[in-house]
Formats: C-alpha cells, sequence, structure tokens
C-alpha cells in the first residue's frame, strides 16, 4: 500500500467495463449490474488527492470546456486492462499545452 493508504489493487468494475468493451465493428451496450455508486465507491480512495484545471479534449475536435481531474497518485490497473485500454481509442492525446492564464488546482 502507498503513503496515502490507497490500495494497489485494480478497482473491481474496471473488469466490468473491459468485459463490455465491444470488438471493432461491433455495437456498443450497456453494462449491466454497474451503478455510478459501485464506481464511485471504488474510486474514492484513490481520488483523495487530485489536481483539478479547465482544458479541452485530446482528440480532434479538441473541444474546450472540459474540467479536468487528474489523480495524485496513478490508478492500478492489470496489464490486459491497460492493454485494452490503451489499444482502444488509439493515440488519443496530443502534445502539452501552455497553461494560457489558467490555473491547475491541487485538492489534497
Amino acid at each position: 500500500s502507498t503513503s496515502e493508504g490507497n490500495s494497489q489493487r485494480m478497482p473491481p468494475f474496471l473488469n466490468k467495463v473491459a468485459g463490455a468493451v465491444p470488438q471493432k465493428g461491433t455495437r456498443r451496450q450497456g453494462i449491466d449490474g454497474l451503478s455510478f455508486r459501485e464506481i464511485a465507491e471504488q474510486l474514492s480512495p484513490h481520488l483523495r488527492s487530485y489536481y483539478r484545471y479547465s482544458g479541452s479534449l485530446t482528440t480532434p475536435p479538441c473541444t474546450e470546456g472540459v474540467t479536468w481531474f487528474v489523480a495524485w497518485h496513478a490508478l492500478p490497473l492489470s496489464p490486459d486492462v491497460q492493454h485494452l485500454l490503451s489499444h482502444l481509442q488509439g493515440d488519443n492525446s496530443r502534445p502539452t499545452q501552455p497553461l494560457y492564464g489558467r490555473s491547475v488546482r491541487y485538492v489534497p
């Protein structure tokens, strides 16, 4: 465990999400038995401290007006889930952008 007391175990809801990712060319469908409450309860230990800032999406059209919440500690992922997520969208990031007067807030 980390000094913040976060579990090094991947939150179980991510297995449900990974199992519901559609194969290329198939339709998306809902995830049975997964509630917002379950996600929030499993993520809360990992999100006690975070950074918050206003920005934009990282994929075209890079729409503005997005509020980003970035965890202070990385969320543990199994190698299978990490592989799935990294190949799901492809390269979904763009180079780091200047702040242009925006502020990044640390929430302990």
